[in-house]
C-alpha cells in the first residue's frame, strides 16, 4: 500500500475491502481512548493485511479506505476529524447550521424520527445508541447526518461552488468540479457511471449544461436512507430520505425525485421530498414535496 493516494482512497480504488474483518473490535473506548486512536487502529489492522487487489487498478467500495483517509486529515490537522470538518468547512464555509457526526438523537430528540430495521421495528438511541447508527470512528464513512436545512445548506454549496458563484473563498470552482469529477474515468464503477470523492457521476437528459451532468449519493447506515441527485447545469438539488433502509426504500427514493423533478417545482433551486414518520413507531411514509425555494 505505500503507494496509494489519497485520491486512490476517496475513489475506492486503494485495494482496501469493503470493511474490516470484525470492525467493532476498534469501537473500545478502553483500550482506544479517543476516536482518533480507533481510526489510527483500524488503518493500522487494514495495512497490515494484503490488498484485495492492485491498488488503482478496480473500483471496490470500501469503508476502511474513507476511515483511513479521515485519520490522514486527524494526522494532519492535529485533531480530530469532527473537530476538522467544524473548523475547514462549517466554520470557514459560514454554515449556520450544522449537520452532525454521530446520531444519537440530538439536538432535539422529541420530533427527531427513529431508524427502523428490515421488519420495521424502531430502535430507541436513547437506549441502544450503538445499533442506531454506524459506530462513531466510522465518522468519515458513515455518521453524517443532521436536520433538513443543514443538508440544504451543504448541497447549495456544492451547487454555487461547480458553477463559480460561491462568496465563501472555501474552494475554488476548479477545486468543486475536480471534487465533482471521476476519481479515475478509466474505471467505471458501472457502465456510463463513475465514481469520484463522495459521488457517484452520470449523465441524465433532463440535467442540462455540461451532457446532463450529475452528481448523485445514496448513503445509508442500516436505519435510514438518504438520497440526493445535484445538477449543476440546471442549479438543483433534489432530496429524498426515510427514516428506514430496506432495499425496496432505496426505490421510493428515487422515485420519489422522480416527483421532484415535476415542471411545478422548476423554479425551486432544492425541493425536498420528506419521507419519514409521522409517529416514531409508524411504518414510513410519504408525506409530500416540499420545496425549500432557496436560491443558489
Amino acid at each position: 500500500f505505500e503507494n496509494v493516494t489519497m485520491r486512490q482512497l476517496v475513489g475506492h480504488l486503494a485495494g482496501f475491502p469493503h470493511d474490516s474483518d470484525d470492525y467493532l473490535r476498534f469501537n473500545d473506548s478502553k483500550k482506544y481512548k479517543t476516536l482518533q486512536e480507533q481510526r489510527k487502529a483500524a488503518a493500522l489492522d487494514a495495512f497490515s493485511n494484503p490488498p484485495i487487489n492492485k491498488p488503482g487498478t478496480t473500483f471496490n467500495y470500501s469503508n476502511i479506505g474513507f476511515i483511513i483517509a479521515g485519520h490522514i486529515v486527524e494526522v494532519v490537522s492535529g485533531m480530530s476529524w469532527e473537530e476538522a470538518l467544524a473548523k475547514y468547512l462549517y466554520d470557514s464555509g459560514g454554515f449556520t447550521e450544522y449537520p452532525y457526526t454521530n446520531f444519537t438523537g440530538a439536538p432535539d430528540d422529541k420530533i427527531d424520527p427513529f431508524g427502523h430495521f428490515e421488519d420495521l421495528t424502531p430502535c430507541d438511541p436513547s437506549t441502544n445508541r450503538f445499533r442506531c447508527d454506524n459506530v462513531p470512528y466510522y465518522g468519515p464513512c458513515g455518521t453524517f447526518s443532521g436536520p433538513t436545512a443543514a443538508l440544504q445548506a451543504y448541497y447549495s454549496f456544492h451547487l454555487r461552488c461547480h458553477n463559480g458563484v460561491d462568496t465563501t473563498g472555501l474552494l475554488s470552482q476548479k477545486s468543486c468540479i475536480e471534487l465533482h469529477s471521476p476519481a479515475d474515468k478509466s474505471i467505471p464503477e458501472d457502465p456510463g457511471y463513475w465514481y469520484g470523492f463522495g459521488w457517484g457521476i452520470t449523465h441524465r437528459s433532463w440535467a442540462g449544461g455540461d451532457e446532463g451532468l450529475v452528481f448523485t449519493h445514496a448513503g445509508s447506515n442500516g436505519l435510514n436512507y438518504h438520497n440526493v441527485w445535484v445538477a449543476p447545469g440546471i442549479n438543483r438539488a433534489f432530496v429524498s430520505y426515510t427514516n428506514s433502509a430496506r432495499d425496496v426504500d432505496f426505490y421510493m427514493l428515487d422515485s420519489a425525485i422522480e416527483v421532484v423533478l415535476d415542471p411545478l417545482h422548476a423554479n425551486d433551486t432544492i425541493a425536498t421530498v420528506a419521507m419519514y414518520t409521522l409517529k416514531r413507531t409508524c411504518t414510513p411514509i410519504v408525506l409530500g414535496c416540499l420545496p425549500t425555494g432557496l436560491q443558489a
